[in-house]
């Protein structure tokens, strides 16, 4: 049985490409349901400044209707207006976090399958 490993992720701090489980419930409590079941994936890094206090841009593939207008959408790495051509089925939908809204990260998408699976069940 696989299981989780914590002192083989020894990175600093997460990278464009990992992925990571987030929390999201100090935006909108209604959606630590949605954050603690899926897994987004970073993808732009930004250092933080006096007027900037977000960190990282997520990726989520698919996100509830309820909750597109807390998300970005991008098609094909673009920003996307739901006007040209709503329901497009590559949409992906993006957030500026800050680095204490990431629970856990690896760049092994298994990894964070494995976390979720855990803490589903207390482990």
């Amino acid at each position: 049985m696989k299981h989780l490993k914590t002192y083989e992720n020894l990175q600093k701090q997460p990278q464009i490409g990992d992925y990571a489980i987030v929390d999201l419930k100090r935006i909108k409590d209604e959606l630590e349901d949605f954050t603690d079941n899926n897994i987004c994936q970073i993808k732009e890094i930004k250092e933080r400044t006096l007027y900037w206090h977000y960190d990282y841009q997520i990726e989520f593939d698919t996100v509830p209707e309820k909750y597109h207008y807390l998300f970005q959408r991008y098609l094909n790495d673009k920003n996307y207006s739901p006007q040209s051509s709503a329901n497009h089925k590559n949409v992906k939908y993006r957030r500026w976090i800050s680095e204490n809204n990431i629970l856990f990260f690896s760049d092994n998408i298994e990894d964070c399958q494995l976390y979720i699976q855990a803490k589903k069940y207390n482990m």
